[in-house]
This record gives structure tokens, sequence and C-alpha cells, in this order.
């Protein structure tokens, strides 16, 4: 099991273009963070063009979930990620 949630994340994170990969690691160190905090530090500190461009398309991908008012990691790649550490 281990080898497939490694490989599963591994292809997810292959199928992100630069800025995409820019925005989930934003979001993998945060989990969840306020949209207006997320798009100003996305633009501000990561020099994301469009960050809400961006967050769509991850959330279309279901790695980002969006709460009310923030924006999350999925649940499904939080257990990815969850069960990566556990190897």
């Amino acid at each position: 099991m281990g080898a497939f949630v490694s490989s599963e994340l591994e292809r997810i994170l292959e199928s992100l273009d630069h800025e995409e990969r820019i925005v989930f690691e934003y979001f993998r160190k945060n989990l969840s963070v306020g949209e207006i905090l997320a798009v100003k530090e996305l633009k501000l500190i990561h020099r994301i063009n469009d960050p809400l461009r961006v967050i769509d398309s991850l959330i279309k991908k279901n790695i980002l979930e969006k709460g009310a008012g923030c924006i999350n990691l999925s649940s499904s790649i939080k257990e990815l990620l969850k069960k990566r550490k556990e190897r």
C-alpha cells in the first residue's frame, strides 16, 4: 500500500504546472488558510500572478477544497500525505 500511496501522490504532483506546484506547497505547509490571506500571500510573497485562477484549478483537480471563507488541502490529499509520513 505504501508504494501505491507514494506513486499516487507523485502522479498528482507531476501533473501540476509550476504555479500549481507552488500553491500546492503553500497549502501543504499551511493546510488551511483564509481566502483573502492566501490570495495576498501567494501574490506578494510567492509571486503568483493570478492566485484565484490557480486555486480554482486545484479545486477542480480535488487537491484543494473551499470552505466558509477559507481554502484547505483536500481530505484525500491530506490522507495521502499522512500515509506517506507513516511509511
